[in-house]
């Protein structure tokens, strides 16, 4: 039997002693040098391959505070808060990328089937999502999570931040996870249905993601 794709790209939590080179290397990528204290609260996860070394990575927050939320300019923070109500059952997702010359089918399934194993074994029931808007390519990705938009635009320049950025904070429901996994097996044992092909498709053209963000839009004026 064939190698996996999970065989190749194993996504693993980073040990203590090498979350400085997971820092340095998610700092390349994303432009975003995350504090050491923030690193040390949170659960680092990087994804290897043997010859190719640190290929991804994600940072999982299970207690607030979170990043991403003080990061939500004061006139729009107090609505998010609102609609999110009580914190404890939220774990922040943060830091997620790809390397560059890393990106494929192949990497990106393997990657977003092991960061759901991940989410699912907490015992967390929403997930908050951070994107830069420019990213497209993960906008597409996490728009298969049925995602709601809590707060798209200019973010407050945090702590490791060289700029203001535009992003985009979203708030994935556990369900909607549990049904990620589903779709990504069939994927992976070629058992797809006409729906996750129309999925693919709104994915690819990003018109999910449009919507999405369309909806957001109307809903703020």
């Amino acid at each position: 039997m064939g190698s996996t794709f999970r065989d190749l790209y194993r996504l693993a939590k980073v040990a203590s002693e090498s979350l400085s080179e997971f820092r340095e290397r998610t700092g390349e990528v994303l432009g975003i040098r995350f504090p050491t204290s923030y690193l040390l609260q949170a659960d680092a996860y990087a994804l290897t391959h043997e010859f190719q070394g640190i290929c991804g990575g994600l940072i999982v927050v299970q207690n607030p505070p979170f990043r991403c939320l003080q990061s939500i300019p004061n006139e729009s923070k107090w609505d998010v808060f609102k609609r999110l109500g009580d914190l404890a059952d939220c774990a922040e997702v943060n830091g997620v990328w790809i390397a560059p010359e890393a990106k494929s089918a192949f990497v990106s399934n393997a990657f977003w089937r092991q960061m759901i194993d991940v989410l699912l074994a907490s015992n967390k029931c929403r997930f908050l999502f951070t994107v830069d808007h420019s990213n497209q390519h993960m906008l597409g990705h996490v728009s298969f999570l049925q995602p709601v938009v809590l707060y798209s635009g200019a973010t407050t320049q945090l702590d490791g931040m060289d700029h203001v950025a535009n992003e985009v904070i979203f708030l994935i429901q556990r369900d909607s996870v549990e049904d990620g996994v589903k779709f990504l097996d069939r994927f992976e044992n070629g058992q797809r249905l006409a729906s996750d092909l129309e999925a693919v498709q709104r994915i690819s053209k990003r018109r999910k993601t449009e919507e999405i963000l369309a909806a957001y839009d109307q809903a703020t004026q």
